[in-house]
């Protein structure tokens, strides 16, 4: 519970809620349960390939912040150019980057 708390209030820092409306309380919560679980699910992939003294969950989203997917009006799809790194990292979540 205590890292999920961490969690929340480091890396996702949803430790400031400055809204006024139960549905905006709603909606931010919900978000934050969702970033909570992704980021739980990449923790988790870099522990079972024994890869978290190597990259932090923070430097893998960073990473992966830099790709770029495009979808022409033609309905083809690729990948922009990706950084060397990127590319490693999308290597260990290839059902999320290769279907």
């Amino acid at each position: 519970m205590e890292l999920a708390f961490d969690a929340l209030n480091d890396a996702i820092d949803s430790d400031k809620t400055h809204l006024r409306t139960e549905e905006g309380v709603r909606g931010y919560y919900f978000v934050s349960f969702l970033a909570l679980r992704i980021y739980f699910g990449i923790l988790r992939r870099l522990r079972e390939k024994e890869l978290t003294s190597k990259i932090s969950v923070e430097e893998v989203m960073f990473e992966l912040s830099k790709v770029m997917k495009i979808r022409e009006k033609n309905g083809k799809k690729y990948f922009a150019k990706i950084p060397k790194k990127a590319r490693k990292i999308m290597d260990i979540f290839p059902e999320v980057f290769y279907k």
